[in-house]
């Protein structure tokens, strides 16, 4: 019969199985689990990047540090939305200073 432990915990060197995602002796991560990228998970991902643009650096960091090309596109997806989400921002909050001025000097 065949043992399912096939490798060791780097940390504490206590044998692991082969599929384990941590070690359960210490809590030592072995290997990062699937992350989604699924279609609601995009959509959900690009929403909060452009409503909520502080909170999809969180998500961009993330799905940046993937190895594999598809969450790394949509990191960078994340990214430009976060970007475009602010400088519209910055720029509506400009002119909405500038009329209010406008306001103001003639009296309304």
């Amino acid at each position: 019969m065949e043992s399912t432990f096939q490798k060791r915990c780097p940390k504490c060197n206590t044998e692991v199985s082969h599929d384990a995602y941590f070690c359960l002796h210490c809590g030592e991560p072995l290997k990062e689990g699937e992350i989604d990228i699924s279609v609601a998970k995009q959509i959900r991902i690009y929403l909060v990047s452009f409503f909520l643009a502080p909170f999809g650096i969180g998500y961009v960091i993330k799905y940046l540090k993937q190895k594999e090309e598809k969450p790394k596109v949509i990191g960078v997806i994340a990214l430009i939305l976060t970007i475009l989400a602010i400088v519209v921002v910055v720029y509506l909050t400009q002119k909405t200073f500038e009329q209010y001025s406008q306001l103001e000097l003639i009296g309304l």
